[in-house]
């Protein structure tokens, strides 16, 4: 897209589009914007019009030039979107995640710090691999 500078993050709203970020250098006056929304009936993301309706919404400055989008919840790797405790009722505490046997967990979704950023997935990262060093 054209008109939205590297690190703009944009949010609100309950339809269509509801979080954009713009986390890399323009290349060629573009940059790519990833963005998150809910399939809730009221636009369709394999049409250009609402695409460009739901990004004016939050950027009104931005001009589409092309997108892509995954359907999540649909995917058979994801089986669906992000872990939620509520819906979920698991125990998502770091302490539950800590090294079983020969195996660590690391994702941003259990971070202790910046959980749901790539920097949590970083420090939960760095985090495995300190338990399995620690531990052989």
């Amino acid at each position: 897209m054209k008109g939205v500078g590297q690190g703009t993050l944009a949010t609100g709203g309950l339809s269509g589009l509801q979080w954009l970020f713009a986390p890399y250098p323009p290349q060629d006056d573009t940059i790519l914007v990833v963005g998150f929304g809910l399939d809730d009936g009221s636009w369709n993301p394999h049409r250009r019009q609402d695409v460009a309706a739901a990004l004016a919404r939050l950027l009104p400055e931005a001009r589409l030039i092309g997108w892509d989008w995954h359907d999540w919840c649909a995917d058979p790797f994801a089986r669906g979107t992000w872990l939620s405790t509520p819906a979920t009722g698991a125990d998502l505490s770091p302490e539950t995640w800590r090294l079983t046997g020969r195996l660590a967990f690391a994702t941003s979704d259990l971070a202790p710090d910046a959980a749901g950023w790539f920097e949590g997935a970083m420090s939960s990262g760095e985090a495995a691999a300190a338990q399995i060093l620690a531990a052989f």
